[in-house]
Formats: C-alpha cells, sequence, structure tokens
C-alpha cells in the first residue's frame, strides 16, 4: 500500500475556528490537501480539494486535478474516493471522477447532492464501511453530523475531526464543530494511541508548499 499527501493550497485561518480554547480574531497558517491510497487493485483519493472558493483566500493554488496529474495519474485512474465531510474544500472537485465510487455517510450526501456527476457509483453508509483489508471508514460526527475518519494500514486520516497536530497532542477540540462533546471525546482518544495522525490542514504536513510527497 501507498499514501501519498496532495497540498494544493494555502491560507490563513481564523485561529478561534481550529482551536476551541482561542479567543480573538488572530489567524494562523493553514494548508489544504487531499490523499490518493494505492494498493494492488486501486487507486483511491480521500477527499478531492475544490476549486478557489469564497470561503479560502489561498495565497498559494495549484488545481486538484492538475496535481494529480503531475504525480502521473488521471482521474480516469481513480477507482474510487472517499469523502470525510462535505464542506466545500474537501468535495468541491467530486464532480472529475466519473468513473470512480463514491463512498460518503448518508448524512453528508444529503447536505450535498449537488456535487456528484450522475455517472458515479455511490455508496452510502451509516457508521462504518470497509473498502478492503487495511482501508476502512468510520463516522465520528463531531465536526459536521456524517463526519468521518479513514483507517489506513496503521495511519488515520482524520478528516477536519482534528485540523492541526495540536488537537491531538494537547486534546483541545476543534473550534468549528457540529458535536462540542464528539469532538472533544476524539481528540481525546486519539491523542496518545496507535495510530499515527495524517491531517488535511496543519501547515507543517508534508510537502512544505504545494506538491505531493509519499507517506509511505
Amino acid at each position: 500500500m501507498k499514501i501519498v499527501c496532495l497540498k494544493y493550497g494555502e491560507a490563513l485561518y481564523p485561529e478561534r475556528q481550529l482551536f476551541a480554547d482561542r479567543q480573538g480574531d488572530g489567524t494562523v497558517p493553514l494548508s489544504f490537501c487531499f490523499y490518493l491510497i494505492e494498493t494492488e487493485d486501486k487507486k483511491i483519493l480521500i477527499d478531492t480539494g475544490c476549486e478557489l472558493c469564497e470561503h479560502f483566500k489561498m495565497y498559494v493554488y495549484k488545481k486538484p486535478v492538475d496535481l494529480l496529474r503531475e504525480y502521473g495519474l488521471t482521474p480516469e485512474d481513480i477507482t474510487d474516493v472517499i469523502i470525510t465531510h462535505s464542506h466545500d474544500d474537501h468535495i468541491g472537485c467530486l464532480s472529475e471522477y466519473k468513473h470512480a465510487t463514491v463512498y460518503i455517510q448518508k448524512d453528508e450526501y444529503e447536505a450535498r447532492k449537488a456535487y456528484f456527476a450522475p455517472e458515479q457509483q455511490l455508496h452510502l453508509f451509516e457508521e462504518e464501511c470497509k473498502l478492503s483489508s487495511n482501508v476502512r471508514i468510520e463516522r465520528i460526527g463531531g465536526h459536521t453530523k456524517g463526519s468521518c475518519v479513514v483507517f489506513a494500514g496503521k495511519y488515520l486520516l482524520c478528516g477536519d475531526d482534528a485540523y492541526q497536530y495540536r488537537n491531538l497532542s494537547e486534546r483541545v477540540r476543534v473550534g468549528n464543530t457540529y458535536s462540542k462533546k464528539v469532538s472533544q471525546e476524539f481528540v481525546e482518544k486519539y491523542s496518545k494511541s496507535e495510530w499515527t495522525p495524517l491531517l488535511f490542514h496543519d501547515s507543517s504536513t508534508m510537502p512544505k508548499t504545494v506538491g505531493f510527497e509519499e507517506i509511505i
């Protein structure tokens, strides 16, 4: 199994949205990433990134599909797409992957039906779903009603139930959350676990700027 991080943008973001213990108008650097998992018979995207959108003013940006092509794959090569939750920066480019099977939690699908291409095969689930022996999706429901994480080998791809490593290392839940209780339970459970977290927005996530880097 291979896991690749693709970083497509950078922006500043309100600190109070990232960390529940912060107040005021401070901002911190925020990266925008999606991931590729390659197995013997599948090429799986974890989220898709987005086009430039009104919620984020990115000062560095590359179209996610172009970044994937630079890595060496086309949208037609992607067999499966897992959506961790339905916010624009995670689902915005979904319609590019017309031949992929899309795995998404039912509540998240209902929130963003317009993002789906008619040709796409859908796999909806309530609480969890397994793609292979070492790739599993689990609903958390902290950041959004149906927000999910992905377990792949020894790695935990956190979606936005943890924005940055500080959420986990200091057990500080995210500020932008659907359920404060569930969000706090999540960071406490996975702050010191056997899983290696992979995040979608931490500024220290490799690569250091827009581009791609193999995790394993």
